[in-house]
């Protein structure tokens, strides 16, 4: 597989996998939220209870524990602890309104249980995101690395050897040969430390990964934070320890236990879209398709935009526009540098870049531009006046109404004016078609397609 369709694949199992985390964890909470209550009252009873029937009372010291004690001896009384040593016990009477009802879960054990049960349940899910979005960057890693073994066998498979034995009980022929030593080298490659597979990129192809050091160190902590949450419970040890910057990880010890939370998983999220496009954009520099990366990276950055990531989307057309490419048009280059300044003027401000934005000389280019710097100023009165002109020609309702250049002037009386003045012009759909894989569309499809005619005559 080649480095197109490498990044390809996994800008769009990652979109899948964000879209799916994000369409599921707020559900998780607010049901959790909803269901917990019921298990609240019994869940006290259970921790009152076990102090008592332990003879460990401490557990009910301090301000949490006294409020236990408060909480439950409203709900039962007439408590007798047990007299065995080997056992914990005790008999309870339940208050006469918590009795009849079915409000609430009362059996203490059982409401413990529950409890417990549903106040994971979306630790849950943000674990085994993290540990899906890290297992998508890996077969990343190890499609680059089979990309470049393949090309350049000489390079990792030498001096590589088979033993006689192993030989013999293989197929004689000599691709089965080469397919044993190449996903044994992937394998011993990826065995060894994410930074090592950097080491190994640059030392053996010469390319440089400096635009990546900035957010290395944040990687590295997602990436070990996963690791010894697979191997270790999520307690931090000395491996993670070892391997994350002191800065990263806000004096952990060992013995820690790290969780995830939504504003991780986010930002984790984020951290491995850079990670992605900056490997694959500094390999492509030995690749022969690396006009077709360029834009496949420029439409992944524009959405992001979309997506309000500026971040991503600021790294992308940085480093895009750092390409030294004369086979790069020129035009695109003009588009990489709007939408950057775009990302920058809503990651950081408009006073950080609008000094180069006005010194940025438009006036012998195409019509888009010149709405486009109007634009980034914020100069709405001369983006309607350019808009007249280049409405239908060189810009769409359509671009207006999506792309992130307008978003500030979305917000403007301006733009309210100039969408009245042309509503039939934005009441157009547009479609244009994408490289994406197309499944035949199915007997299913058809015939959903027929209700749909059928719910069309009932409107």
């Amino acid at each position: 597989m080649n480095l197109l369709s490498l990044l390809q694949n996994a800008t769009i199992n990652i979109e899948s996998l964000k879209d799916y985390y994000l369409s599921q964890v707020d559900k998780i909470t607010k049901s959790v939220e909803k269901e917990i209550k019921k298990y609240v009252p019994g869940m006290v009873v259970e921790r009152y209870l076990f102090a008592m029937a332990s003879h460990h009372e401490e557990l009910l010291e301090g301000e949490n524990g006294e409020k236990v004690k408060e909480v439950a001896r409203r709900l039962v009384s007439d408590i007798e602890i047990g007299e065995s040593e080997k056992t914990f016990s005790a008999s309870y009477k339940l208050n006469e309104e918590f009795f009849k009802t079915n409000k609430w879960e009362m059996n203490p054990t059982k409401a413990a249980k529950e409890y417990q049960k549903l106040s994971v349940r979306e630790e849950i899910l943000n674990q085994s995101t993290l540990m899906m979005l890290l297992i998508k960057y890996e077969e990343l890693i190890m499609g680059v690395f089979e990309y470049v073994i393949t090309s350049y066998p000489n390079a990792y498979l030498k001096d590589k050897t088979l033993s006689y034995t192993e030989i013999l009980e293989m197929d004689s022929k000599i691709e089965a040969v080469k397919e044993i030593l190449l996903v044994r080298e992937i394998d011993e490659i990826m065995r060894r430390p994410v930074s090592d597979w950097y080491k190994i990129l640059s030392d053996k192809h010469k390319v440089d990964f400096k635009n990546l050091r900035e957010i290395f160190e944040d990687f590295k902590e997602i990436y070990y934070r996963r690791n010894i949450i697979v191997h270790n419970n999520g307690i931090v040890n000395t491996i993670y320890i070892n391997n994350v910057d002191k800065k990263k990880r806000e004096n952990l010890k060992v013995g820690d236990v790290l969780t995830v939370d939504k504003a991780y998983l986010i930002k984790a999220f984020d951290l491995v879209y850079i990670m992605i496009y900056g490997t694959i954009l500094n390999m492509s520099r030995i690749s022969s398709d690396n006009l077709e990366i360029y834009n496949v990276l420029q439409e992944s950055a524009f959405q992001h935009m979309v997506d309000r990531e500026w971040e991503i989307s600021k790294f992308v057309y940085k480093n895009l526009l750092a390409e030294k490419s004369d086979d790069i048009p020129t035009a695109d280059k003009e588009i990489w540098q709007v939408n950057y300044w775009i990302s920058i003027k809503n990651a950081d401000g408009l006073e950080t870049i609008k000094e180069q934005i006005s010194q940025h000389d438009v006036s012998v280019m195409e019509g888009k531009f010149k709405v486009a710097k109007a634009c980034l100023l914020n100069e709405h009165s001369a983006v309607n006046e350019l808009l007249e002109i280049y409405l239908n020609n060189e810009i769409r309702a359509l671009d207006i109404e999506t792309w992130p250049l307008f978003l500030q002037y979305r917000k403007s009386k301006e733009y309210r004016d100039f969408r009245k003045k042309h509503t039939k012009d934005f009441e157009k759909q547009n479609y244009e078609a994408e490289n994406i894989s197309r499944d035949e569309v199915t007997d299913e499809v058809l015939e959903m397609s027929e209700e749909i005619e059928g719910a069309g005559d009932s409107i």
